[in-house]
């Protein structure tokens, strides 16, 4: 949960509402609405790249609006974009990530874009997430990440009253507990017409899947559907000449 707007009580039929560090009012609003008579104690801190009106609104509606995140209320004029990263998985790896910052920068913001959500959604400090700003370098650390901190991240920062944006996309390889535990085990009647299906499942996490079954079905195909987990099958008609192990690879 973010705060993103601070409000004045209501004074009359009026309040004054600011936005918080890291957010903006929409342009819609900031060409509609009447400008506060003071920014405030925010004003000082955006009145570098934010012009009035757009420090502080007035809302006379019984209703007010929210100020948005620089992702979507800020037009980015600078987009750099680094090469896919994959993480390597292991017991103490972590993910980090780099980008140099323009000299002078400030408010910076890191997103991440999932395939799972319709839109980027801002990192915080946490117990997984420690953001650092070491002078021109943002760094951002994610420590023993799994698949769900797979996507397209954004870093978007002020410089000079532009907003500029590094991008990298990043995966991470799937892991033994994304697999769904089903029979290791089964037995099939060879004097039967009856068919036996085999099948294993994985968590759907949103990301393009292939999988294969080895021997019966060596070519990977490719894995689609909403359902979580997603399964994929193997109809045996008959019985294999000996006992034989099948494995499938996603």
């Amino acid at each position: 949960l973010a705060l993103t707007t601070e409000c004045d009580p209501l004074q009359g039929s009026s309040r004054d509402c600011r936005c918080l560090p890291g957010y903006l009012w929409n342009n819609n609003f900031c060409a509609t609405l009447q400008a506060c008579d003071d920014g405030g104690f925010f004003q000082p801190l955006f009145s570098f790249f934010l012009p009035p009106p757009c420090q502080c609104l007035r809302w006379t509606s019984s209703g007010t609006g929210y100020c948005q995140s620089m992702l979507s209320a800020y037009t980015v004029s600078k987009s750099s974009t680094l090469p896919p990263k994959q993480v390597t998985m292991g017991a103490e790896d972590d993910l980090t990530l780099s980008f140099s910052l323009a000299a002078g920068a400030t408010n910076v913001i890191w997103y991440l874009l999932s395939p799972e959500w319709n839109e980027a959604k801002d990192i915080r400090n946490g117990t997984e997430v420690m953001l650092l700003q070491n002078g021109s370098e943002a760094v951002l650390r994610v420590s023993s990440p799994s698949p769900d901190w797979a996507g397209e991240y954004i870093c978007r920062y002020l410089n000079g009253g532009a907003l500029q944006e590094w991008r990298q996309e990043v995966t991470v390889p799937l892991v033994a507990a994304d697999v769904v535990q089903t029979p290791s085990q089964v037995s099939m009647n060879c004097n039967s017409p009856e068919r036996v299906f085999l099948q294993c499942c994985i968590r759907n996490r949103g990301a393009a899947l292939k999988v294969s079954w080895n021997p019966g079905a060596p070519d990977p195909v490719n894995l689609v559907g909403s359902e979580d987990p997603l399964c994929h099958f193997l109809v045996l008609v008959s019985c294999p000449s000996s006992d034989t192990t099948y494995r499938c690879t996603f």
